[in-house]
């Protein structure tokens, strides 16, 4: 876990490798984040909860400790399968009315939402 963060974050991205980590590089956010799992480390990618749970086993969490983020429906989808609690965020590839559909945990309309609720499940 990084310093100074309650805690850890990773990335789950259906990308590969090099486009995964050249987009975190571009944007100087691969330090933020303490674990990435992208389409070469499953076998199954999500809607198949492989990637998800992969990335809990790296990081020692539980899924049921897990909050996945997602802006799509097959994030929502594989954070169910996984077993972790789900959110959507409004300001991705998916839509507020396809994400509401899949009957994610949490529908989420800004990042100050989404800090507020993550803070709010560390402190828990």
């Amino acid at each position: 876990m990084s310093q100074g963060r309650r805690f850890a974050l990773g990335v789950v991205t259906s990308k590969g490798i090099v486009v995964a980590t050249e987009g975190l590089d571009l944007f100087g956010l691969a330090p933020f984040f303490d674990t990435l799992i992208t389409l070469e480390d499953t076998a199954h990618h999500k809607p198949h909860p492989d990637p998800l749970l992969a990335a809990c086993e790296r990081l020692g969490i539980a899924p049921a400790g897990a909050l996945y983020v997602g802006d799509a429906v097959f994030d929502i989808q594989a954070g169910k399968a996984a077993g972790t609690r789900t959110a959507g965020v409004a300001w991705g590839a998916g839509t507020v009315r396809d994400l509401s559909a899949a009957g994610p945990d949490y529908l989420l309309n800004s990042m100050e939402e989404l800090l507020a609720l993550a803070e709010g499940m560390a402190a828990a």
